[in-house]
């Protein structure tokens, strides 16, 4: 009930059917998953469980206390008759929480994975994939407009040839081994941020190839008795295949993204507080740091000393070489 003054507000049933019963257990759900990283990454970045002393210890005790309870306090909602709906739960977590941003992840964690993040960047990239996609894109809407003119099919035949050609040597994407088992570390975020886009980018590929060679291909010399002065059908055939390629250009765009942003978080360390980072025999060269940057006690002039100015205000630096503690001046 309401006053006459006070509008009635309407009542909030949750994003989907269940009501209260079903927010909380997306809220649990959510919950313990950002906790279990959080913890997961305070350990991982120190080498494993820490000889800890007062206040730390008492704050890692909570910590794994609560994370021990929501987990069994989950499993318990779970367990009896809720497995379908832990599944949609985890569904909806992907599709409104589709990769936990690599950059907010703590920075002595992102250096200790760099090396690794950095080789898996390598599998997924593939030199002028989305430059070969876009020209595909331009040879397409110029050959869906050449087989709309009767007197320029010969040309149309020639120009479908270069497209069959330039989108056939597109190298298939790299994508993890089906055996992979996902985990929750540093290295499975970063490699689950890269195959998603590359799985989708590969499937896309898929069918561009089905139709290349089912379809495409009867419309060019010896591939099945057509000719020149009958191309039935190619018109519309082009037009879905350029479609296939517009989206398989959109997967590709994504991929690169989530590849910059690999490479950013694993080497823009401007205003990061390194200080607990155990920096020895870690590779520095391409490091990016500025002033702001909270380094190991005893290294930044050591680190300083190798590196040279990213800009020309000289407010970011660039490890330049490997820093020692004999290390000469980048520009010597």
């Amino acid at each position: 009930m309401t006053d006459g003054n006070e509008a009635e507000r309407p009542e909030f049933s949750g994003p989907a059917t269940g009501g209260a019963e079903t927010l909380l257990e997306e809220m649990l759900s959510s919950t313990y998953q950002d906790l279990g990283t959080a913890v997961g990454d305070r350990l991982a970045a120190r080498g494993g469980p820490p000889e800890l002393c007062d206040p730390d210890l008492a704050l890692d005790r909570l910590l794994a206390s609560v994370h021990r309870q929501t987990r069994v306090a989950i499993d318990n909602r779970l367990s009896a008759g809720h497995a379908e709906r832990k599944n949609s739960l985890d569904a909806l977590a992907k599709r409104k929480f589709p990769y936990q941003e690599l950059r907010d992840r703590p920075a002595d964690l992102r250096l200790k994975h760099r090396q690794k993040a950095l080789t898996l960047v390598e599998l997924f990239r593939a030199p002028n994939r989305t430059h070969t996609l876009r020209s595909a894109v331009s040879y397409l809407e110029e050959l869906h407009g050449l087989l709309e003119l009767s007197g320029e099919r010969e040309f149309a035949e020639e120009l479908m040839g270069k497209v069959v050609h330039r989108l056939d040597a597109i190298p298939r994407p790299y994508v993890s081994p089906a055996t992979a088992r996902p985990g929750d570390g540093y290295e499975d975020a970063v490699r689950a941020h890269l195959d998603a886009p590359a799985r989708r980018l590969a499937h896309r590929l898929q069918g561009i190839r089905r139709l290349l060679h089912e379809v495409v291909a009867s419309y060019l010399p010896g591939g099945g008795g057509r000719t020149a002065e009958s191309l039935g059908g190619a018109t519309e055939t082009v037009q879905d295949l350029c479609n296939d390629v517009e989206r398989a250009l959109e997967e590709a765009v994504a991929l690169e993204a989530a590849i910059e942003s690999v490479v950013s978080a694993s080497n823009d360390f401007c205003g990061a507080d390194l200080n607990s980072a155990a920096l020895e025999g870690v590779s520095l060269t391409g490091i990016i740091w500025n002033l702001d940057t909270v380094w190991p006690a005893g290294w930044e002039e050591r680190i300083l000393r190798t590196s040279l100015p990213r800009n020309e205000a000289e407010t970011e630096l660039v490890v330049a070489a490997e820093p020692s503690a004999q290390s000469m001046h980048a520009d010597v």
